[in-house]
This record gives structure tokens, sequence and C-alpha cells, in this order.
């Protein structure tokens, strides 16, 4: 993890530049918790090497959905390049899903390497998972103050 700072891959380089062609200033690291919420840290293009290899911590025993104790140590989240998306209502931000890490290892209560555990157990046994997302949206019009 970030301690260990290695040079970014040409893939990383190349999504980096391409990011910044875009006109991205921002990286946003996210992480879901047990409860369904979006949680993640949001540092500026140049802290991007840092960030792809696990420089945005998180305090667990802080943080509602991340099961911890007081004294564990700080998760940190890796971001997977395949995820990057570019905000469509801030082109300025670039959205990665990431795993969590303790120590450098995935950490067990991370949703992200649940399922990726789920999904190794069913293949194992000769099942393969399909997952199909059902998106809801809600329209509000604005009502005058009362």
């Amino acid at each position: 993890m970030y301690p260990n700072l290695s040079p970014l891959t040409p893939e990383l380089q190349s999504l980096q530049s391409s990011l910044k062609e875009k006109g991205v200033k921002y990286a946003m690291a996210s992480f879901v918790d047990i409860h369904g919420m979006c949680k993640g840290k949001v540092v500026p293009m140049s802290h991007f090497d840092r960030m792809m290899q696990g420089s945005e911590l998180f305090t667990g025993a802080a943080l509602d959905g991340v099961p911890q104790e007081i004294n564990d140590d700080e998760v940190g989240t890796i971001p997977d390049p395949e995820s990057a998306t570019i905000l469509p209502w801030n082109s300025e931000i670039a959205w990665f899903a990431s795993d969590l890490h303790l120590v450098g290892d995935p950490f067990e209560g991370c949703c992200r390497t649940i399922l990726k555990n789920v999904l190794h157990q069913a293949a194992v046994m000769g099942y393969n998972f399909n997952l199909g997302i059902e998106t809801e949206f809600f329209i509000f019009t604005l009502c005058p103050r009362f």
C-alpha cells in the first residue's frame, strides 16, 4: 500500500493522462459500507498515483457500517481502474469503485471482497452468477415554500 510507492503501470499512466485530457481535476476512491452507503475521499489528480496504491485511509471503528474495533488499523481503498467514471453532473471528478484493504490484504468486511469471495465459491461449485440491477429514480417538482 501507500508507504511502498511504486511507479504507475503504463495502463494507469494512460488512464491518468486520459482523465486529465478530459478535464478531470479530482479523483474519488469510494467504497460501499455494509449498510449500502457510499463513502469515499476526493483527491487532486496530482495525488492519483498514491490514491491508486491505497493512500486513502479510513478509521473503520469511527464509521458506521465498517466492522472494526477501535484498536484496529485503518482500512485503505484500492481503486478499481476498470470502474473509472467521469461524473456526468461534475466532469471535473472521476469516480472509482474501490476494495478495502487492511494492512495490505483484502478486508473481510468489504462488500466487494465479500461478493468476489461468493462468486469464487459459486464458480468452484459450477455455478455462474448473473446480477441484474433495477435502477430507480424519483422526479420532484419544486414547490413554493409555505
